[in-house]
């Protein structure tokens, strides 16, 4: 197993850990209380948890495919050139080896609906825009702002409002928080596999 695995799934701790030190000091111990400043703070380190996860995930699918001396053209190819290491090596044990303990235990994870609200959340926050959290006053998705009258015969622009935010904190945290215990789970389970090959390999 990759050392940067480690480190990255270390950060992820790290940042998590911050988040819900930053929750409880500024929503609950601060007098008064700073709701902006908790939530500021909480989808801060939350959203580099998500990141960092996402990166673990990337290590992993890397360390299993030279456990398992994966060849590259075996693995599969996305549509996009630039798909995800994790999702290729995903299809490859699901397709290949699906009864395999290593396969078992990354499609677990994969298969969960917290890793998949994980990866949806690191995915809007890359190549979208970071998802709108409540809290943070008036918040606005991309998109277009132009709205057809009534008549249907022209356009219009309105002004403030906003957009309804996708997540509030305790959002964020359900399926942030137990998704580092299952990756971790998961790490554990594929690295005490390894183990036991070296031992049958000595």
């Amino acid at each position: 197993m990759t050392r940067r695995r480690l480190n990255t799934l270390a950060e992820a701790r790290y940042a998590l850990c911050n988040a819900l030190t930053h929750k409880v000091e500024y929503a609950e111990k601060t007098d008064p209380q700073d709701q902006v400043a908790a939530i500021f703070f909480t989808r801060f380190y939350a959203d580099d948890a998500a990141l960092r996860l996402y990166s673990a995930g990337e290590h992993l699918a890397q360390a299993i495919v030279d456990m398992l001396e994966i060849s590259q053209k075996d693995l599969p190819r996305g549509r996009q050139k630039k798909a995800s290491r994790q999702k290729s090596v995903g299809k490859y044990l699901r397709k290949e080896k699906p009864t395999h303990p290593v396969a078992i235990a990354a499609l677990g994870l994969a298969n969960s609906s917290e890793w998949k609200k994980t990866i949806r959340y690191r995915n809007d926050w890359v190549h979208s825009q970071p998802p709108p959290v409540k809290g943070l006053g008036i918040v606005y998705k991309r998109g277009q702002r132009w709205k057809l009258s009534d008549y249907g015969n022209t356009f219009e622009l309105g002004f403030g409002g906003g957009d309804e935010p996708e997540y509030s904190l305790d959002d964020l945290l359900k399926f942030i928080q137990p998704v580092f215990a299952k990756f971790t789970e998961t790490s554990d389970a594929i690295v005490q596999f390894y183990i036991e090959l070296l031992k049958r390999a000595a």
